[in-house]
């Protein structure tokens, strides 16, 4: 692919007497004549100039000459340096040096029933030059219901700016499957550098898990799963379809306790249904946060940062006791971010309630339309809820354990003018638990459902 060269030449005459005669300057690229034109002489201590001539050049090295007086038709006193020479190397432009998922593998790996699985995509610019990003996204048949909850690689350049030898940059794509995408093993995850068409892929190749008490497979739990597993007890039956892993034991063996299991779950006399939350854990004790299913894009990018370790070591920057504690910032200051930002998703029954979760952003001079930060979040520290800010900042979850940790936080001596706590309070460790309804109402006194969260009293 060639790249575009950009030429400036001055040619001056240090000379107290004017150089009358034309003169011919000719430029060569590789020992070949590209242009020639004639100068109509040079005045004494003045300079003519070339600038903004463009070559065409391939990739490699080139030899770029410009002759002055070549055919010697004004008196020098050396006439021998009327040549100058330039050795350049043009650079191919970038190539899409690896592109990696988190997990490690390439492959999306295996997609959980009735759980949401969220995979970070990682593409790199290691080779020469810049990368221009065309599009990144997820395309193919059997996708499945799946959502891009950040993408910092469309439309951008790797690196930002123009660099010389190996470049070195890279972009994300997070991408958050439903959990009703167990189908989600065809698609591939595709980015094209716009220069050069070319296209990188990953295969979403992993089957996805059976559910537990699915033991044919067939993406249920019906009496037919409880048939299927009482004739592999008793002996009668070798399919070699049946998925021991289905099992409440992870597939160790297929006993009565799952027969019991399928048998309440089809009677509806059980709580299995999984949800992801986020735990926050501090030298002030842990804090476990439950997340809205009506802001989905919030929700699905704190689980997506929190997968991948984007929280640990972050401090609580900014503490204000009776208000918020807040933190996500990897500065500390309150101005950093993952460099995105998430369109608002308000919601009228979503309030800002003692330990409620809601992100950050900027105010509303510079950000009308209210966009949250990437990844800044704060949570409430009033215990009468600070309403004021109802409808203004998205309200994604709610902490449902470890309400004294944010009253012991927010409780910290802060500087006066910064809010910034005169010792760190460091998240220590910000991962991804999954708890069964079941767990959520035993342990925490909470039930789950698709649109709401529910306190038992």
């Amino acid at each position: 692919m060639a790249g575009q060269v950009y030429l400036d030449w001055a040619i001056a005459n240090y000379s107290s007497f004017p150089a009358s005669q034309p003169f011919v300057v000719r430029l060569q690229v590789d020992g070949s004549t590209i242009r020639e034109w004639t100068v109509n002489g040079l005045n004494a201590a003045t300079y003519t100039y070339l600038t903004d001539f463009a070559l065409n050049l391939s990739p490699g090295s080139h030899t770029v000459k410009l002759v002055v007086d070549a055919g010697n038709s004004v008196p020098e006193q050396n006439e021998s340096n009327n040549e100058y020479s330039r050795t350049l190397t043009v650079l191919a432009a970038g190539t899409l040096g690896s592109l990696t998922a988190r997990p490690a593998s390439n492959d999306f790996g295996k997609v959980s029933s009735g759980r949401t699985a969220t995979r970070i995509f990682t593409f790199s610019n290691s080779g020469p030059g810049d990368l221009a990003v065309g599009t990144a996204g997820l395309s193919g048949t059997g996708a499945g219901a799946y959502r891009i909850v950040a993408n910092t690689c469309s439309g951008k350049t790797l690196p930002p700016v123009d660099c010389s030898g190996t470049c070195a940059a890279s972009c994300t794509v997070t991408v958050a499957f439903s959990p009703r995408s167990t189908e989600s093993t065809n698609a591939t995850l595709t980015v094209s550098d716009a220069t050069q068409a070319v296209q990188r892929q990953v295969p979403l190749s992993g089957a996805a898990e059976p559910g537990i008490g699915d033991f044919n497979g067939d993406g249920s739990n019906s009496l037919a799963d409880v048939i299927l597993l009482l004739q592999v007890m008793g002996g009668l039956s070798g399919d070699p379809s049946f998925r021991l892993q289905a099992g409440i034991d992870g597939g160790v063996r297929a006993g009565l306790p799952d027969a019991i299991h399928s048998l309440q779950t089809l009677a509806g006399l059980r709580g299995d249904e999984l949800y992801d939350l986020v735990r926050i854990e501090t030298d002030f004790g842990n804090m476990l946060i439950w997340l809205h299913e009506e802001t989905p894009i919030h929700r699905d990018n704190f689980l997506a940062l929190a997968q991948q370790g984007y929280y640990n070591g972050m401090i609580f920057h900014r503490v204000i006791k009776d208000f918020v504690i807040q933190g996500g910032d990897p500065l500390g200051t309150g101005s950093g971010g993952p460099g995105y930002t998430l369109c608002a998703e308000m919601n009228a029954t979503l309030l800002h309630d003692f330990g409620a979760v809601a992100a950050a952003r900027l105010g509303d001079s510079a950000n009308p339309e209210k966009n949250s930060s990437g990844s800044q979040f704060y949570i409430v520290a009033n215990t009468a809820g600070r309403h004021d800010l109802d409808a203004n900042y998205t309200v994604f979850g709610k902490v449902i354990d470890g309400l004294g940790v944010i009253t012991a936080i927010a409780s910290q001596a802060t500087n006066a003018s910064t809010d910034k706590p005169l010792a760190d309070i460091v998240m220590r460790k910000v991962e991804v638990v999954t708890y069964t309804a079941r767990q959520l109402m035993d342990q925490f006194g909470v039930a789950g459902a698709a649109t709401t969260l529910t306190t038992r009293h």
